[in-house]
């Protein structure tokens, strides 16, 4: 049995709306179901990925949570990269953290397969990672490495930060008592997902509490206020 929390009470919100994306609404049980489909996918063979580092070059979605949960679900390190990213940047972090394989969505795989041919990383497709069946998923501990995350760079090259599951979970738990969140709350995100803001304080802190998270893939204040206007 995991001991991620996260996904022990994605569980108990079963049915509940977890991700909003333009009209697509998805419940927890989506995101577990999915996500368990992108970790049996990322194993293959395997029983666990020891903490191999799987990039993903994936648009702010659903398809995104399901691809970072998949990874952690099947004991992988999470490196989010950014979709707006010019080919120097993306290799650099491609290189740097030693990823093994590289999650990307169909519309985007043009952009990054040269890299993946030089650097030899292997590339799976969301599309076909989300229709792999369920298998059993290995059981995870809190001191497992889950992400890595690559710093702005404004000292020589970004650097990758390595952050625990515990890490995370104790950002997450003093961030909702804090704020006060609820299962209740609704909050648009439009942060990037490739820095901890985005990925922490409001996805996951959201997902954590049982709230339902309004995905953006990009900045449109008219959209983004007008969703708020309306509640």
């Amino acid at each position: 049995m995991t001991t991620i929390e996260l996904f022990d009470r994605a569980e108990s919100f079963g049915d509940a709306e977890a991700i909003l994306c333009g009209p697509r609404s998805h419940s927890f049980s989506d995101l577990l179901a999915s996500s368990a489909a992108v970790a049996a996918a990322l194993l293959g063979e395997a029983d666990d990925l020891g903490e191999a580092r799987i990039a993903f070059f994936v648009p702010a979605g659903f398809e995104y949570v399901a691809v970072q949960w998949g990874v952690w679900r099947a004991g992988g390190i999470a490196v989010p990269l950014n979709v707006l990213a010019a080919e120097p940047e993306i290799e650099h972090v491609l290189d740097d953290a030693e990823v093994s394989v590289l999650v990307v969505s169909r519309s985007l795989r043009d952009r990054v397969e040269g890299l993946c041919r030089k650097l030899g990383i292997e590339m799976l497709e969301v599309e076909d990672a989300l229709a792999v069946e369920p298998r059993t998923l290995p059981a995870l501990s809190l001191d497992r490495r889950a992400m890595m995350l690559y710093t702005s760079g404004t000292t020589s090259r970004p650097k990758g930060v390595v952050t625990t599951h515990a890490n995370n979970q104790a950002q997450v738990k003093s961030l909702v008592e804090a704020w006060g969140w609820r299962s209740d709350d609704r909050i648009p995100l439009f942060l990037p997902l490739h820095h901890v803001h985005g990925i922490i304080n409001v996805l996951t802190c959201g997902l954590w509490s049982g709230a339902t998270v309004d995905v953006f893939e990009s900045f449109d204040i008219d959209r983004i206020l007008g969703r708020v206007a309306n509640g």
